[in-house]
């Protein structure tokens, strides 16, 4: 989360111009294949983890993804200053890790 988030605030608008221009060129397939290859990656972290009971960590890694890719993105757009604010990406990984808290095997007792 923080090295998508750290990886936009180096040139918000850089990126935001990249965003507006591969969008208006529907150039959807280099977005495809980089949203496709980190969803593997977290996928396999996810089914990694003994400690998270997920029953399709495919769908997991899909939805986290792009929570943090919608969220930079729109800040990206939108409110650029905020990618260098500390509380921004504390409340990126607090919806993360909110979600992910839900799947989490807890010991008896």
């Amino acid at each position: 989360v923080t090295g998508a988030i750290e990886a936009h605030a180096a040139d918000p608008r850089l990126h935001a111009a990249l965003v507006t221009e591969l969008a208006r060129a529907g150039a959807t397939d280099f977005a495809k294949t980089t949203h496709a290859q980190l969803e593997a990656l977290v996928a396999g972290l996810l089914a990694s983890r003994t400690d998270l009971r997920l029953d399709d960590p495919a769908l997991a890694a899909f939805l986290l993804v792009r929570l943090v890719d919608g969220l930079t993105h729109a800040a990206v757009l939108d409110a650029p200053a905020w990618l260098s604010r500390p509380a921004f990406t504390a409340q990126v990984v607090a919806l993360a890790q909110g979600w992910l808290e839900r799947f989490v095997v807890r010991a008896p007792g």
